[in-house]
């Protein structure tokens, strides 16, 4: 892992602070009520752009943090299997089981905690971090 400088820290910070937030309001979907009348649509744009936001700043951390090219490399495709394959497979399912209700089955829950929440990227973190102390060990 790269030094820690006041540009690291304010920068995850920064990064932190916006997931912060976007998780507090995530229920605040005014913006998506003037888009559209269609509840649906207005779940699927609020789920895309939690995720979309949330990836983002985990890639940004992941560049700040590791500064390795190859594991921002590993954080872009990750970012772009979850928005253009598994986000559409959890909306497929999710809207035909259930319809766009915040209360979801127990197997829809937990897909969407992986998605929509930074969970897949956090362990995709731990991995680059085991991965970098492996390194260090064995050198």
């Amino acid at each position: 892992m790269k030094p820690v400088t006041f540009r690291r820290v304010a920068g995850s910070a920064a990064f932190i602070l916006v997931m912060l937030l976007l998780y507090l309001f995530q229920r605040q979907d005014w913006l998506f009520h003037q888009l559209s009348s269609s509840e649906t649509i207005r779940f699927i744009l609020s789920r895309t752009l939690r995720t979309t936001v949330n990836d983002l700043c985990c890639v940004a951390l992941i560049r700040l943090w590791f500064g390795r090219p190859d594991f921002v490399r590993m954080a872009w495709i990750v970012f772009v299997v979850e928005v253009c394959v598994l986000l559409p497979l959890y909306f497929i399912f999710k809207l035909s089981l259930e319809g766009p209700a915040e209360i979801s089955s127990p197997l829809l829950s937990q897909f969407h905690r992986l998605l929509v929440n930074p969970v897949l990227m956090l362990l995709l973190m731990t991995g680059f971090y085991l991965q970098l102390r492996t390194e260090k060990k064995s050198a």
